[in-house]
Order: C-alpha cells, then structure tokens, then sequence
C-alpha cells in the first residue's frame, strides 16, 4: 500500500517527519516496507514534439524535434506512441535516470542526441516502459517537470497484515495516525447534484445470487466528457502507483485509494437493454477481460453480466466489451458488496490479483460502499462535466453497521498483566472509533463497521 505523505496531511495534521512517520506506524503494526523520495527530478524538462522525422540509417527510430522552453532540440526516439504536438518529458544532458542511469550526449547511427524522451519507468514515477510518458496538455515547454507537475513527495510503502483491510486506504491509514495524535479527521467530501430522473427507470438491477453478492448499487451519469485526466488527479494516480487512464478510469482508481471501496465504470450504452445482472458464471462461458485474455468461467465465480452475457468478473476485473473508451457519453458506476470468500476463490483459480480483488478479499466497509459511490460521482460531476440522473439505483441490503461485543477491564488487566486506568482504555478505545458504553464492571463495546477482524473481546 502506497501512501502520499502530502495527501496524508491534508485528511490529518501531523509534525512527524516521513522517517519518523514510518516508525510511529510500524510501531503500530502497520510495518513501513520503505520511505522513497518521489518525483524530485533535476535536468528534466517538460517539452513539445514539433516534428517526426525518419532516421536517415535506421528504419525502427525517429528524429524528433522537441521545444524545451526557448530552443529546440533534436533527439533520436523510438517509442511508438510519438506524435507532434505531444506533451513529454525530455531528459537533458546530466539528468539521471531511475537506476542511476546518466544522460549523456550520444551519436546514434550518426546522428547526435543531446538527451532522451523519457518513459514513466525511467523517470521512477510509473512502471510503463511501452513508449514516451504523455504529459498533460497543456503544461508549457521548458518547465522542470518536478515543479510543473507538483510531483516532490514522500511515499511510504506499506505492508498490510491481511487482518487489516481497514488500512488499504489513504483514508484508513489517516485513522489510524488521528488515533495516535488525537487530531481530527477531515474525510473527502462531496456534493452531489441531482439531475432529471427520467432516464433512472432504464437502469434495472437483480441480484440472483445474494450470497455471493449481498449488495449492488449503482449510479448513472450522463453526457460526461472521457478525456486525459486534470494535473491534481493524474498526480495521486502516480503516486499510488497506477497507470493513468483517462479521467473516468482514474477517478474510479482515485476513489478506491483514498477510500478503499472498489468502483467501475461501464459504458452505458453497451450494456443491453440496461440491465445489470448478478449472478454465478456459466460452465464454460467466456469472458474477455480488459487486460484482453480470453477467461473461461465456471459455477463458482460470480460475474456482473446483462441478458446477452457477462460483462465484467464480479470484484477483480471488468469486461473489454463495456469498457470505458473515447466515445464513452454516458456512464454506469458500480459500487457493490461481495462475498470476501468468492473473490479470493476466483482470483486464484484464476491466476488474477488486482487492487481490487486484493481489498474485496479482506471485506470491505459495508457503511463505506454508498460513500464511495457518491465521491467518485461527485468527481465525475466536477472533472469530467458528468450530470447525475436519479438517486442510486440499488439491489439487495449491506450488512449491519454496528456490531457489538463486551469487555471487562479487569480481565484486561489480568491478561496483559499490568494496570491501565479505566479511563485511558476508555480513551484508547473511542480514539480508534470503537463506541464504548460503561455498564457497571462490563462494557458493551461498539465495533467500527471498518474493522471485520473484530469480532469478540
């Protein structure tokens, strides 16, 4: 789990330094793999490709004309994704690379190079080495890239014992830093706006095997415009480590970061005759993932299918015939509850771990699946110029927010063999959101609907 030093601050307000931030939370049982620098880049500059041009002694490069600010310059690529007019980064003479690699100034089949175009993996900040990292658009040539892109951060790298789910979130991680300061919370927020309801009767939703799938909800926006995403988002999808997409895309992977609660989106259109339909696979039915394999299903996997077929595998993997694509206009958002028992069986049998199949495995917040439903919705709305039609279309019931236990503070004490004050494990309690009710020498203790692994005294 990739945590945003920057992002942390503004959900909670802490003074610890990130090395000092990484021992208070592997204290806590929250082991920090590694504290890395991210996005500090000296000698790389944000540039515009002019012109394309062949290779005079090769056939598989380019000559590549790129403004760095007031010059341009003439470099030797052989990325496939080059285009003129493309936003990239342009590493000069003396920059260095991830590895330590320098650039230097080379002759290439003759021709002399006086830097690189670099790709996500060589600058660290991704790990897409299929062609030339785009830029967004309309950033200006010549501006170093750490300070046009915001990128300078602290990233602290998680291991996450598989009891706390909890914390495979920004927001989980924050609650767990609020606990130990006593500092408040400030949780993402949202507006929605509401539009016309005329469209919401063509959205229909059955859950036929509630065992598996408890809970289906839904939201439907409209005329949203699929484009990259603006400079903020595309920034927090580096830095927890996706690949960028477009802004519907990244906002659904945006959500699950922050929040934990995995999202999709479909395009709406392609699901036929509106309708959402969850239900076991079919022995032997097929369905082609959006990493583009062909998956033969069985019984036990439960996919989200309309009446022509499955359209995406239930918590691990959408479907490459409802993707999201440029030509995308109106959006259905999936946020759902499923059975933390069959996503990890599909997933293995499978062979395909995804972010995420890894949080449906540990259960995700039951209280949380409506909230991130509305956030990534109210994200489409202000980002991508979405209008949402109706309230949330929904199926099926979450399971109860609270649960409830009891604990004596005098068998605690006999446990632990030593002595903490009523009123300091009262405190302790209630800072980690644990409701705590004092009934004479036993305490009827609320559990976080967060917190699963939970479940006696």
């Amino acid at each position: 789990m990739r945590v945003s030093c920057q992002y942390l601050k503004k959900i909670v307000d802490f003074t610890f330094s990130p090395e000092e931030l990484a021992e208070q939370l592997t204290n806590l049982g929250l082991e920090v793999r590694t504290v890395e620098s991210f996005g500090k880049l000296e000698k790389i500059v944000v540039g515009r490709i002019l012109s394309i041009e062949p290779h005079p002694n090769a056939d598989r490069i380019k000559l590549v004309k790129v403004s760095v600010g007031d010059k341009a310059i003439l470099l030797v690529c052989g990325a496939p994704n080059i285009k003129p007019q493309l936003m990239v980064p342009v590493a000069l003479e003396g920059a260095v690379l991830r590895g330590g690699i320098k650039v230097r100034k080379v002759k290439v089949r003759g021709v002399d190079s006086p830097g690189t175009i670099c790709s996500e993996d060589e600058l660290g900040l991704g790990k897409d080495q299929s062609g030339v990292m785009v830029l967004p658009s309309h950033l200006s040539p010549g501006m170093n890239l750490s300070e046009a892109l915001n990128l300078e951060d602290t990233v602290l790298d998680l291991e996450i014992t598989p009891n706390r789910g909890d914390c495979l979130s920004i927001v989980g991680i924050a609650r767990e830093i609020a606990a130990l300061t006593h500092h408040p919370l400030h949780l993402p927020s949202y507006r929605i706006r509401e539009e016309t309801v005329s469209s919401l009767e063509e959205v229909q939703i059955e859950i036929r095997d509630s065992d598996l799938c408890p809970y289906y909800s839904a939201r439907l926006i409209k005329d949203v415009k699929v484009e990259p995403s603006p400079l903020w988002l595309w920034q927090k999808i580096v830095l927890s480590g996706t690949k960028p997409i477009n802004n519907v895309v990244d906002i659904t992977n945006y959500v699950l970061w922050e929040m934990g609660q995995p999202l999709h989106a479909f395009d709406y259109r392609l699901i036929t005759d509106h309708r959402i339909i969850v239900r076991r696979a079919k022995n032997n039915e097929v369905l082609i993932t959006l990493d583009e394999i062909e998956r033969e299903l069985d019984e036990d996997m439960l996919v989200i299918a309309d009446p022509a077929g499955a359209i995406a595998l239930a918590g691990v993997m959408g479907g490459q015939d409802s993707q999201v694509t440029q030509a995308t206009r109106d959006v259905l958002l999936e946020a759902a509850y499923f059975d933390p028992v069959s996503i990890q069986r599909t997933s293995r049998r499978l062979g395909l771990s995804t972010e995420a199949s890894h949080r449906f495995e540990k259960t995700v917040d039951p209280s949380g699946v409506r909230k991130a439903l509305n956030r990534a919705a109210f994200l489409l709305q202000t980002v991508a110029g979405g209008k949402i039609e109706g309230p949330i279309r929904e199926a099926g019931s979450l399971p109860a927010k609270k649960r409830w236990t009891f604990l004596r503070p005098s068998r605690t004490h006999r446990i632990l063999g030593s002595q903490i004050s009523s009123g300091r494990m009262k405190q302790i309690l209630e800072s980690l959101q644990f409701e705590v009710e004092e009934k004479d020498k036993s305490w009827r203790i609320g559990i976080p609907s967060f917190r699963p692994d939970i479940n006696r005294k």
